[in-house]
């Protein structure tokens, strides 16, 4: 099977191809494609049928079929994917801005991009545009809806490490509510607010442990036009841009959607920074490097290309030479010296800029100095970047009608040149065989590593019948010899274990009619205290009854003796009332004689 694709890919290598059989040839490669595809799927299938369990391995294999899937998409579409990998300070976005001719990528000096982003060129298109699908559209909503909810935390600045780029995007989202976003979006400023929101939101959900679901097929698409006098005859160019491998803001699950377009690229752009990047991030870097090539042809790295940015760094004297940087980079990297190109996209994308600007202004009225510093961005940076920091004083002595000039000999140090043409020309004229190369050493790297662990599988299960039948002979001898040495060992068992029986039944025996005797024992005690405990509660309730019975009798002999004495008290209170009575009634009348006796002697006393 992989045959036929080694000999497809021999044929299309190196060869410029007329329209005629470009179209035969294409047809043919997607044919042979399809039909191993298919081959390798029913293998799955039946591997999968016949497999009692599910394995690792036959999950592998599946995985392969997917991948076969993408590249017959890629060849179906003529798609050329060039996937951008580097650190953080290598400038990746700034490289991009300068191959598109536009601020389209937004930058800063932490990590910016968070999503991968793809850009595609069109020979159609005369204004750039941002494509979002509707799903991601939905998803960024439901992450700002969420992130709504935190923008009162007190620790918010803590957990999003004090970056005031994120800050002032949790305050925007405070103040002013989520950003709108459309499935596209046109003009160059609303473009990179909405990229900028799109990675800070992602960002922000992974530092607050938001989750976010988002696919791999959602990442947003930028179409722009060609650039720099491009022109591809055949099928689409693709540059995707990606997070750096030492963005450590990255979740397990963005990292899987990184490698997965990794993979499918069939170009690799590493951006390195001149001056060196930390040790630590070069090595992740050639760990993407490494995950890359395990999906490629690893004889012919020729897929593989390295831009050394930032070379308006260098010091003549103090740093290395070009030959020396791209020696070592190739080295380094495993990558061809002429794959190996030194630029300054700063000096690329300001020189372009300007010049587009300048013409524009050119257009409308009188170039000066002043009209370039109001009615144009790129004005200030172009000539700080061209002129040095007293470009002020200099602008003075240089006449506007020369900047065109030296934004020329500005744009030739950048050495964007050789790139462009040398890289991506060669690149876009040629899409087609190489989209149809790429794809076939990639397929039948896919049909090979499928055959390796298909192999071991065999290998494992491919065990002769007569080495099995031997196999069997002795387990059976062994498990006779293993029978009769259980029998033997029994006897003695047995004989211990009815001695062992024995003597512990004697002494349970022995310990039952000792616990007897003392059970009886201990019954009488109980039943002598029990019964003396019984006399004693009796006692208690006779002497009760007694001291009750007394007092009742005391009771009621004093009771009927107060009675008695109460009557004769009563009876004699009643005689001493009725003679006190009478005696009271004689000395009344004593009284009223001694009246009558005292009258009758003063009336003779009168006389």
């Amino acid at each position: 099977m992989d045959a036929t694709i080694t000999t497809t890919v021999n044929t299309i290598a190196g060869m410029t191809l007329s329209s005629s059989v470009s179209e035969n040839l294409y047809n043919q490669t997607l044919c042979t494609l399809r039909s191993s595809e298919n081959k390798l799927c029913d293998i799955v299938k039946q591997l999968n049928s016949e497999s009692l369990r599910s394995s690792p391995k036959l999950d592998d294999l599946t995985q392969y079929c997917n991948f076969f899937r993408d590249e017959i998409e890629s060849v179906e579409k003529l798609e050329l994917r060039m996937a951008i990998v580097g650190t953080m300070k290598a400038g990746k976005s700034t490289i991009l801005n300068a191959i598109i001719g536009y601020d389209l990528l937004p930058s800063r000096n932490t990590a910016m991009t968070t999503l991968p982003t793809e850009i595609l060129f069109s020979q159609h298109s005369k204004e750039p545009q941002l494509i979002l699908k509707s799903e991601l559209i939905t998803m960024i909503n439901e992450i700002g809806r969420q992130l709504q909810l935190k923008t009162n935390e007190c620790n918010l600045g803590i957990r999003l490490r004090n970056e005031e780029d994120l800050i002032n995007m949790m305050n925007n989202i405070a103040a002013n509510g989520l950003t709108t976003l459309a499935t596209i979006t046109c003009g160059n400023s609303k473009i990179v607010d909405n990229l900028k929101y799109i990675n800070d939101v992602i960002r922000i959900s992974v530092m607050l442990n938001i989750e976010n679901s988002i696919d791999s097929t959602w990442i947003p698409r930028l179409k722009v036009p060609l650039a720099h006098s491009f022109s591809i005859p055949q099928g689409e160019f693709i540059i995707i841009d990606t997070p750096g491998p030492n963005d450590s803001n990255l979740s397990a699950h963005l990292r899987q959607i990184v490698i997965s377009e990794l993979q499918k690229a069939t170009l690799i752009l590493v951006a390195l920074e001149f001056i060196g990047s930390d040790s630590n991030d070069e090595a992740k870097l050639q760990e993407d490097i490494e995950t890359i090539r395990e999906y490629k042809d690893t004889d012919s790295p020729s897929y593989l290309y390295a831009l050394v940015n930032k070379i308006d760094q260098r010091i003549e004297g103090k740093h290395n030479s070009i030959e020396q940087t791209k020696a070592a980079v190739a080295m380094k990297y495993k990558i061809p010296v002429a794959n190996v190109h030194e630029i300054s996209a700063m000096n690329a994308i300001l020189s372009y800029t300007f010049r587009q600007e300048y013409e524009e202004l050119e257009k409308k009225s009188d170039v000066t100095h002043e009209t370039l510093m109001s009615k144009t961005k790129s004005y200030k940076m172009f000539m700080q970047q061209a002129l040095g920091q007293t470009w002020e004083q200099a602008a003075e002595y240089i006449h506007v009608n020369l900047l065109p000039n030296i934004a020329e000999k500005l744009w030739k140090k950048s050495n964007y040149d050789s790139f462009l043409h040398n890289t991506l020309g060669i690149v876009s004229q040629h899409v087609m065989p190489i989209c149809l190369t790429m794809a076939l050493q990639k397929c039948n790297y896919y049909i090979q590593k499928c055959y390796e662990k298909i192999s071991i599988r065999k290998s494992c299960l491919d065990i002769g019948e007569e080495s099995l039948l031997e196999t069997i002979d002795r387990l059976k001898k062994d498990q006779q010899q293993l029978d009769w040495s259980r029998k033997e060992a029994e006897k003695p068992v047995h004989q211990w274990h009815c001695n062992v029986v024995e003597y512990v039944t004697r002494l349970f025996d022995e310990a039952g009619r000792t616990y007897q005797v003392k059970i009886n024992q201990l019954s009488k005690k109980q039943l002598e205290h029990a019964a003396i405990d019984a006399l004693k509660e009796n006692l208690k309730k006779l002497e009760q009854h007694a001291v009750d019975e007394a007092t009742e009798r005391i009771r009621t002999v004093f009771s009927s003796h107060f009675d008695s004495i109460e009557s004769y008290l009563l009876e004699q209170s009643n005689n001493i009332r009725t003679a006190i009575d009478d005696k009271k009634m004689e000395r009344k009348a004593i009284e009223k004689q001694f009246d009558l006796i005292l009258n009758e002697l003063n009336g003779n006393k009168e006389k």
